[in-house]
């Protein structure tokens, strides 16, 4: 049916814009039904369901899962399978709330447009509020590292609702000989400077952008352009103004909760890991601030100067200490960026400053309770690149810890890690020598990827009676091991009798026994921190798991790079 531009009377136009509300009300409200849905899902339904599914469906819902959340080569930014393929679901939808109702009017066509794209305000900016109070993050379980793509999906979708709109609009006045005019006027001057700080917002998220100019550019203009959005819409038109508001109140919670409510100042000394590009900072936090009960998985924003550019950083380690300020431990690499060179230069100038973190933030609270706090026996395989051990490692003390003081002894909890020099290695193996790790089945296998200077002492010392006690076997390979045959021995494939790998020239330090129907039983977890080149490797292996075998693993995968790939 083609669209054209009608006059309308007074009445027409008052029940055009009943149904426009009713568009962007309805568009408004969806979210909420989905977030209240998954809610339900994951705490009453999904526990249920597990218990009264048939096997040979659960299998077929493992491998779906897995193939649903796998990222894909035509758009990874924008997050897994599954989540792209519910973004075109409720994009379709947003499209069916536009046209409805619309008939032949043009100028309720385009009106919808512009009205149902401001309805989803509120919506992308939670998915990009940093907070566990997040309402997104409680209904979800999800913390906002894993709601990025999110953000992202959500806020292309928007920007291409507003495309139109305005190219509609632009038409509209040229067809009717009032471009030159309507210009001039602030309702559309307002609507132009909200799409042009809407489209920079898209142009400065881009991966490359990102990646090269995260600090100055990125995070800095994310921080204002949001801001702008919400000043010229709501000048723009006043029947949107209930969505543009719910957006300014969510951007200022998102900014009131980072600088003062989850914000400290704190003591900071820096040292340099001889002999690496490394630097141990460690942290005086109060004993009564969050900071000092900061878990497993969990990283800190830190500000070298005030407000100066956040920079996230993995907890390596707390302290134990009984009386006074608790110790945060953070292990930094130098990458050129503006708070890692600042890093780097307190190093060399030895003082003592005070920094602002913010934090803590990450998944402790979200994904590994189900592993520590519910005491759960499942194998878990923990795959670390370089300063990913920092994400790794506690998580893996956390289970050896665990394990041992409960009847989960005979569970596999098994860590690889890959580092350039055996130097890089060195802080988290004695952490890992502290563990004490006696336990049959826990054990971490270093691999180094490239030549060390003194590294034939360091070898020998690694080769001591007590360190092999702790499970740790440190190989020189010269080159990235071959992971398959890692994984496959811990799933119990192709194992000889009694243990062992396959014959492939690696064999991982402490054999792992054979529990084959154990472990196709139990849910397998699989955790990889590192080089995304590393995740995806790690991820087709395991796949093969999942797919062939019907196997049940849960994935958890933190990827390096600023604001997420």
């Amino acid at each position: 049916m083609p669209y054209s531009f009608l006059t309308l009377t007074p009445a027409e136009k008052q029940e055009r814009r009943r149904q426009l509300n009713l568009s962007g009300t309805i568009a408004w409200f969806s979210p909420i039904v989905i977030l209240l849905t998954v809610y339900i899902h994951g705490r009453v339904l999904r526990p249920l369901l597990s218990q009264t599914v048939p096997p040979h469906f659960l299998v077929q819902w493992r491998r779906a899962s897995w193939i649903l959340g796998t990222k894909t080569s035509f758009s990874p930014e924008l997050g897994p399978l599954g989540l792209q393929l519910f973004g075109a679901a409720y994009f379709a939808w947003l499209l069916v709330l536009i046209f409805r109702a619309t008939g032949q009017d043009y100028m309720h066509l385009a009106k919808a447009f512009g009205h149902v794209a401001v309805s989803q305000l509120p919506l992308s900016y939670l998915l990009g509020m940093k907070s566990v109070w997040s309402p997104v993050s409680l209904a979800t379980g999800l913390s906002h590292e894993r709601l990025n793509s999110w953000h992202r999906l959500f806020g292309r979708m928007v920007h291409m609702l507003a495309v139109v709109h305005m190219i509609m609009y632009l038409n509209f006045f040229v067809q009717n000989g009032v471009l030159a005019k309507r210009i001039r006027d602030w309702d559309v001057l307002w609507g132009l400077l909200a799409f042009g700080a809407f489209s920079l917002l898209w142009v400065l998220s881009l991966p490359f952008v990102r990646a090269r100019w995260y600090h100055f550019v990125f995070y800095r203009s994310h921080v204002v352009l949001s801001a702008v959005v919400v000043m010229a819409l709501w000048w723009h038109v006043p029947y949107t103004r209930v969505y543009v508001g719910l957006a300014g109140l969510v951007w200022a919670a998102g900014a009131v909760v980072r600088t003062w409510g989850s914000s400290t100042l704190v003591k900071a000394r820096y040292e340099a890991l001889e002999g690496t590009e490394l630097v141990n900072v460690v942290l005086e936090v109060p004993r009564e601030s969050a900071f000092a009960n900061g878990g497993p998985g969990q990283h800190l924003y830190v500000h070298a100067d005030g407000f100066g550019p956040r920079t996230p950083f993995t907890i390596a380690s707390v302290g134990e200490e009984e009386k006074g300020p608790v110790t945060v431990r953070l292990v930094v690499r130098n990458v050129g960026g503006p708070q890692t060179q600042w890093i780097a230069h307190m190093v060399k100038s030895r003082e003592v400053r005070e920094v602002r973190v913010e934090g803590p933030y990450g998944g402790y609270g979200l994904s590994l309770p189900d592993m520590v706090r519910r005491r759960e026996r499942g194998p878990v395989l923990m795959v670390a690149g370089g300063v990913g051990a920092t994400y790794i490692i506690p998580i893996y003390i956390a289970l050896v810890k665990q394990r041992r003081s409960t009847a989960g002894k005979d569970a596999m909890v098994r860590m690889v890690w890959l580092v350039r020099r055996f130097a890089d290695a060195a802080w988290g193996v004695e952490m890992l020598r502290a563990v004490g790790d006696d336990l049959e089945h826990c054990g971490v296998d270093v691999y180094v990827t490239r030549g060390s200077v003194g590294f034939d002492v360091e070898m020998e010392e690694q080769r001591s009676p007590e360190l092999t006690k702790h499970g740790v076997g440190v190989h020189k390979l010269g080159r990235r091991p071959d992971l398959e045959p890692m994984i496959e021995g811990f799933f119990g494939v192709s194992q000889s009798e009694g243990g062992g790998m396959p014959d492939s020239g690696l064999r991982l330090h402490n054999p792992i026994e054979v529990r084959k129907r154990q472990v196709a039983m139990e849910e397998a977890t699989v955790f990889v921190c590192g080089p995304g080149s590393l995740a995806s490797d790690v991820r087709d292996v395991v796949g093969r798991q999942v797919m062939e075998e019907g196997r049940q693993v849960r994935w958890v995968e933190e990827v390096f790079g600023f604001g997420g790939t």
